[in-house]
């Protein structure tokens, strides 16, 4: 049996482990959003390009495990330089 490529162990844990790159996992992350969103509807904005931005000013050794470990983001919680969900927006008015 041979074993798994790179791109089939980029976990989040891989990349706290320093088996994968930051970058490794947020590309990985962004093939299965490309290949799942379109039937799933989990998304409303992808930050591609800034992931993968971020990703690669991670540096080894920076002492915090999370770093470079993507996450999403509820449309419900507003982020610095981004729109608010037109929901949100309906909450804070009331």
């Amino acid at each position: 049996m041979s074993s798994p490529s790179r791109a089939s162990r980029a976990r989040p844990s891989s990349s706290v482990a320093g088996e994968v790159s930051p970058r490794e996992l947020v590309e990985t992350a962004l093939e299965r959003i490309e290949r799942l969103d379109p039937e799933l509807n989990a998304f409303r904005a992808v930050f591609a390009e800034r992931a993968l931005d971020e990703a690669e000013r991670v540096r080894p050794g920076d002492g915090r495990p999370l770093l470079g470990v993507p996450i999403a983001v509820k449309g419900r919680h507003a982020r610095s330089g981004h729109a608010a969900s037109a929901r949100l927006q309906r909450l804070r008015r009331a």
